[in-house]
């Protein structure tokens, strides 16, 4: 269990956050540790959030009065806001299902930028800590769920992700998992993957109604650029 400090308009949250899902991991080019990369550094038993799962405890303190606030962009399920303290910004945002009730909520240092978009049927959001640095998180409004944050993703459906990530001696595999549950799916592709590949957004595209993933990406030797069809079935 690790105690975080929420950056949230005008309150102080402490949150206990007693399931995230997920581990972070310190990734090359990351600028400074946002509130969100804090949370995935711990070791979770779930995959997805829910306010359910979450301890709030509010206090307000001498330090909000003096924070100013901006409202940057909101819809009809998400706020996002600029704030100001000791001259330091910081991006801040807050999550809601149709009954606006709030499924999520944080906030990261200044440096990058932050979005939230319709994807499919999905809400995204997306928060850069340094380029070519990003990292999205997942909402199904409807079901009211949440998934892990994802460390630069290369492609997504409503049911899928797939990203490049490193395995014990640093070495690079493709996952492709159910973005909410990788008990339902989780597929790990072992190829000898470029360096390349964790510093240049692969090309992809989920076919054949999702039952494949296209992917063009950099590979030893000589960094040679490959087209893969990648059966998720048969190469479960």
């Amino acid at each position: 269990m690790k105690k975080i400090t929420l950056c949230i308009p005008l309150v102080v949250f402490t949150v206990l956050l007693l399931s995230c899902g997920g581990v972070g991991v310190d990734r090359e080019g990351s600028s400074g540790e946002s509130c969100a990369e804090s949370s995935e550094k711990v070791k979770h038993t779930s995959q997805t959030t829910s306010v359910k799962e979450v301890e709030v405890a509010t206090k307000v303190t001498a330090e909000t009065e003096q924070k100013t606030q901006e409202l940057l962009d909101e819809g009809e399920n998400y706020k996002i806001y600029e704030m100001y303290a000791e001259d330091e910004m910081y991006y801040s945002y807050e999550v809601y299902d149709d009954d606006q009730n709030i499924l999520d909520m944080g906030c990261h240092h200044g440096l990058g930028g932050v979005g939230i978009s319709k994807r499919g049927s999905l809400l995204v959001l997306r928060y850069h800590s340094g380029s070519p640095v990003f990292h999205e998180r997942y909402y199904d409004i409807s079901r009211g769920i949440v998934s892990r944050f994802f460390w630069r993703p290369v492609q997504n459906t409503d049911k899928y992700v797939a990203y490049f990530d490193y395995k014990e001696s640093d070495k690079t595999v493709l996952v492709i998992q159910d973005i909410f549950n990788p008990e339902e799916f989780y597929l790990e592709i072992e190829r000898d993957f470029s360096d390349f590949v964790m510093k240049d957004i692969a090309q992809a595209e989920f076919i054949e109604s999702e039952t494949k993933l296209e992917i063009t990406y950099w590979i030893n030797p000589n960094d040679q650029v490959v087209t893969e069809i990648i059966d998720l079935e048969r190469d479960r």
